[in-house]
C-alpha cells in the first residue's frame, strides 16, 4: 500500500494513500466547520450523530482514488514505478484508461461478490443499489458518472482484467485502513437512491479532491508515516486551503426580532407577509406588480433561513446580464453589508462579461488579504480567486447572474453536479420566473424536480405568471399534482407538505400607466423628445426594431447625454 502512487510531478511522488487522506481531510474539515453541510448530509443519509456522518463522508471521499491501485494506472509512469519498486508484472498497459471507470466498477463488483468486509453480510437489493449510488458518486470526480459498460471500453485487454486481480487483496487492505480511521456507522436505507442525492455528494467529493490535490498546500511524501499522524497533520493544511478559498465564511446568526433593524424596511404587505413565513425549506412563489418590493421580500425569507441554520447562502437567478448587474449592487449594499457587518461573505457575479462590471471586480482587489483579516470593514463582501472559474462559481456562499448558470446544473456536462451541490447548499431565487420558453421551462422544471427532492428552499418570483406554469414548477418540486384555486393578487403560494395560497394583501402601490403615441421618424425629432422627457433627470428607455436603427439613434444622441445602447 505504501509502494503505490498516487500523484507524480517532476521526478517527485505522492503516494496514494495519503492523497487519498488530504481529501479525507478536506471533507473532514469542512464538515466539521459547516453545521449547514452536515444537516444536509444527515437528512440524505438518515444519520442523527455529527460525529457519524463526519466519519461517514470522510470514508466515502477517501476511496474515491481506488481505481488507481490498478495496473491500467500505476503504469501510467514508470518512473514513479520503479522510485516506489511497485510490486506490479511487466506487461503491457492500456494508456487511455480511466480510474474512475474502473474504481466504480470494482467497488460494485466487490459488493455483489460480498468481498467487502465493512459489510458483515450479504446485501439486500435494495442496500446494494443504494452502495452502488454512492460508488458511483465517490468516482464520478473527474467530471461524469460512470456506467458498467464505461470499463469496457476503458480496458479492453482481458489480461489487463485477469492481473488487475492480483491487486485485489491490496485494495481490500487500503479500504480496511481506511475504514479504521473512518468507522462507518449503521445507515437506515429507507428511500430507493436518487440522482440529486449522487450529484450533491459528487460534487462535495469533487470540490475536496480539487482542493487535497493543491500542491501549495500538501506537498508530495513518499516516506511511510503513521497513517493517523498524517491524516491530523493534513487536517491543518485543509482548514487554510478552505478558509483561503473561501469556503469557510458564514452568516452570523442575529436574533429574528432584530429583522426590522437589518434591513430598515417599513414593510409592504407583500413583504409583511413573507416575514411572517416560518417554513425551514419548500418552494415559495411570490406573485406581486413591479415595484412591489418582491426582491426584498425573498431577502425576509432568506434572513429566516440563514438565522436558522438551514441554508449557507443563496443563488439569484436573472433573466439577463443587465438585470444581474443591477441587483448585484443592490444585494451586496442592502442585503450582505448589513448581514455581516462584522465579519465577511463571498458574493460572485456570474455570467460572461462579469469581469466589465467594475463594483464586483474591485471586491477582487481587497480579497487577497480579506479571508485573514475579518476586521477590514472594506472587505465584508468579496469575491474568491480561486471561485473565478466557471465550473467553481456557484460555489460561492452567495451569487448573483443569468438563469443558464444555474440551468447547467441539471445538464448533462462535465462537473455539473458541481454546481448543483453549490445550488443545493443554499437556497435559490428565480426572478423574472415567467420570462422563459418552453425549451428553457423544460430545463428549469428537471432543475426543481432535483431540488425539491434534497428539500432546498427556492423562491419564484413574477409579476405575471400564467397558472399553467405555475402548476408545472410547483409539480416538478413537489411530485404532485396541484389544483389551485385563489385568483387573488398579490398573492404568495407555498408548497412544503401541502400547497397554501395566501392572499388578501393590498398592492402598496396604484399605478396609472398611460401610452402617448408621437410620430418621430427623423432622428432630430427623437432626440429632442428624449432630452426633453429628461430635462429635469431621471432614465428613459428608447426602442428600437432593428440594430441598424439603435447604431444609428445611440451615435446621435451619445453626443448631448449618457447612453447604453444593448
Amino acid at each position: 500500500m505504501f509502494r503505490f502512487w498516487g500523484k507524480y510531478k517532476e521526478s517527485k511522488v505522492h503516494l496514494l494513500i495519503y492523497h487519498s487522506l488530504d481529501v479525507a481531510s478536506v471533507a473532514h474539515t469542512w464538515l466539521n466547520n459547516s453545521p449547514v453541510l452536515i444537516k444536509k448530509f444527515q437528512q440524505l443519509f438518515n444519520v442523527l450523530s455529527e460525529e457519524d456522518i463526519i466519519n461517514f463522508i470522510s470514508w466515502i471521499t477517501s476511496i474515491h482514488d481506488i481505481g488507481k491501485l490498478s495496473y491500467g494506472f500505476q503504469k501510467k509512469v514508470l518512473e514513479a514505478v520503479n522510485q516506489l519498486k511497485t510490486p506490479l508484472k511487466p506487461v503491457l498497459y492500456h494508456k487511455p484508461f480511466d480510474h474512475g471507470a474502473f474504481g466504480a466498477f470494482w467497488l460494485n463488483q466487490s459488493l455483489k461478490k460480498n468481498q467487502l468486509t465493512i459489510f458483515p453480510h450479504p446485501l439486500e437489493e435494495k442496500e446494494t443499489l443504494f452502495w452502488e449510488s454512492l460508488f458511483m458518486a465517490s468516482c464520478a470526480h473527474h467530471g461524469r458518472f460512470y456506467s458498467p459498460s464505461d470499463y469496457g471500453r476503458t480496458v479492453k485487454k482481458d489480461y489487463l482484467k485477469e492481473l488487475d486481480a492480483d491487486l485485489d487483496g491490496i485494495r481490500l487492505d487500503f479500504i480496511n485502513e481506511i475504514t479504521e480511521l473512518f468507522p462507518i456507522p449503521k445507515i437506515k436505507i429507507m428511500q430507493s437512491p436518487t440522482l440529486a442525492r449522487s450529484a450533491f455528494l459528487a460534487g462535495f467529493i469533487s470540490v475536496c479532491d480539487w482542493l487535497g490535490s493543491n500542491t501549495n498546500y500538501f506537498e508530495y511524501v513518499s516516506d511511510k508515516v503513521d497513517l493517523q499522524k498524517y491524516f491530523n497533520d493534513s487536517c491543518s493544511k485543509a482548514k487554510k486551503v478552505l478558509k483561503d478559498s473561501g469556503l469557510l465564511d458564514s452568516v452570523k446568526n442575529t436574533a429574528l426580532n432584530e429583522v426590522n433593524k437589518v434591513f430598515q424596511l417599513d414593510f409592504r404587505p407583500i413583504q409583511a407577509e413573507m416575514n411572517r413565513l416560518t417554513n425551514p425549506s419548500g418552494l415559495v412563489i411570490v406573485e406581486a406588480p413591479t415595484g412591489e418590493g418582491k426582491t426584498e421580500a425573498a431577502y425576509l425569507w432568506l434572513y429566516d433561513l440563514l438565522s436558522k441554520g438551514a441554508i449557507q447562502g443563496a443563488y439569484f437567478a436573472l433573466p439577463t446580464r443587465a438585470t444581474a448587474n443591477a441587483l448585484y449592487d443592490r444585494i451586496k449594499d442592502n442585503f450582505l453589508k448589513r448581514l455581516v457587518p462584522d465579519g465577511q461573505i463571498t458574493l460572485e457575479l456570474a455570467h460572461s462579461s462579469s469581469w466589465i462590471k467594475d463594483s464586483y471586480m474591485e471586491t477582487f482587489k481587497s480579497s487577497s488579504n480579506s479571508f485573514n483579516d475579518p476586521t477590514n470593514p472594506e472587505a465584508s463582501v468579496v469575491s474568491s480567486e480561486w471561485m473565478r472559474s466557471s465550473k467553481r462559481t456557484l460555489l460561492s456562499s452567495f451569487g448573483i447572474g443569468t438563469v443558464d448558470q444555474a440551468m447547467t446544473a441539471s445538464l448533462k456536462i462535465k462537473h455539473f453536479f458541481v454546481k448543483f451541490f453549490g445550488l443545493a447548499k443554499g437556497a435559490v431565487v428565480f426572478d423574472e420566473i415567467h420570462a422563459y420558453d418552453s425549451y428553457m421551462d423544460t430545463i428549469i422544471n428537471r432543475l426543481l424536480e432535483w431540488l425539491g427532492a434534497l428539500n432546498v428552499p427556492v423562491i419564484l418570483l413574477s409579476a405575471t405568471l400564467p397558472l399553467s406554469k405555475k402548476k408545472e414548477f410547483i409539480k416538478s418540486y413537489s411530485g404532485q399534482s396541484v389544483q389551485l384555486s385563489s385568483e387573488e393578487y398579490p398573492l404568495i403560494t407555498t408548497c412544503l407538505n401541502d400547497v397554501q395560497e395566501i392572499g388578501g394583501m393590498d398592492a402598496a402601490i396604484n399605478r396609472v400607466i398611460s401610452v402617448d403615441y408621437k410620430e418621430a421618424e427623423d432622428l432630430e425629432g427623437i432626440k429632442n423628445l428624449v432630452l426633453g422627457k429628461i430635462q429635469n433627470g431621471g432614465c428613459l428607455c428608447v426602442i428600437t426594431n432593428t440594430v441598424k436603427r439603435c447604431q444609428e439613434l445611440y451615435s446621435y444622441l451619445n453626443e448631448d447625454t449618457d447612453i447604453l445602447a444593448f
